[in-house]
């Protein structure tokens, strides 16, 4: 009868840590606070957050309710766009230095935009 309930326990422990890591799309992953100021000193010099006229790369306000990414025509979701920071379509340059945190807290902040 002990092993059972030490079986469920370590069930329900492995179940439990692989979920922890997961989130809804809803679910906010990141700070939106840093996420500006990160925005501000890798993207805004080819990025507007309050229009979609063209910078130097595409404007991106109001990018969460669009259909598609811009450039790459992807679906807008937090995995394309962290795709995209990481790994460049066209003319937009890498950014080596973010770590994950960084990308999930732009991510965070472009969904207020």
């Amino acid at each position: 009868m002990r092993v059972k309930w030490i079986l469920a326990g370590l069930i329900c422990t492995l179940l439990i840590s692989l979920f922890a890591g997961y989130s809804s799309p809803g679910t906010t992953t990141g700070d939106i606070e840093k996420g500006e100021n990160l925005f501000v000193s890798k993207c805004a010099f080819c990025h507007h957050t309050d229009s979609k006229d063209k910078k130097v790369g595409p404007g991106l306000k109001e990018i969460f309710k669009e259909k598609a990414l811009p450039v790459s025509k992807k679906a807008v979701t937090k995995d394309n766009i962290r795709n995209q920071i990481k790994y460049p379509v066209a003319n937009m340059p890498a950014f080596p230095d973010l770590l994950e945190q960084d990308i999930r807290d732009i991510i965070e902040y472009l969904r207020v935009l």
